[in-house]
């Protein structure tokens, strides 16, 4: 999984940052590259015998303080996709029209506990920022 999110973290034009625990992660200068990077990587991955999700959010974010809120959220969220999906806060929902992405509803967002209120409506699931990528 980490050779194919390199390749795609690079095809994507993002930048990648150290891997935190099982959680591969990359950022990029707009949330639809970070979403169709993650689009890429799951099902690649899956092909290569590995199954994993991918999660998105949106921020400021700081390398030198990774714990700060946009990392936290992207992790939950790419801990809480299940294999083949890409799970996505609300802000990116409202960042990409017109990109061509489409997203459906999701009810994990009470499984995120306290990133309840910075899901704003909820998490989204991606059909048809910040990444982070669950192996």
């Amino acid at each position: 999984v980490s050779e194919i999110f390199a390749r795609e973290v690079t095809q994507f034009r993002g930048r990648r940052l150290g891997p935190v625990g099982d959680l591969l992660t990359a950022i990029f200068d707009g949330p639809a590259r970070a979403v169709r990077c993650g689009w890429a990587v799951v099902p690649a991955a899956t092909v290569a015998g590995a199954a994993c999700g991918a999660g998105v959010h949106i921020g400021e974010f700081d390398p030198v303080v990774p714990e700060a809120t946009v990392a936290d959220v992207s992790a939950r969220l790419a801990s809480a996709a299940r294999p083949g999906e890409v799970l996505v806060s609300r802000i990116i929902v409202d960042l990409v029209p017109g990109s061509g992405l489409g997203f459906t509803a999701d009810q994990r967002s009470a499984s995120l506990g306290s990133l309840g209120s910075e899901l704003e409506s909820g998490a989204f699931v991606l059909s048809g920022g910040l990444l982070e990528v669950r192996g």
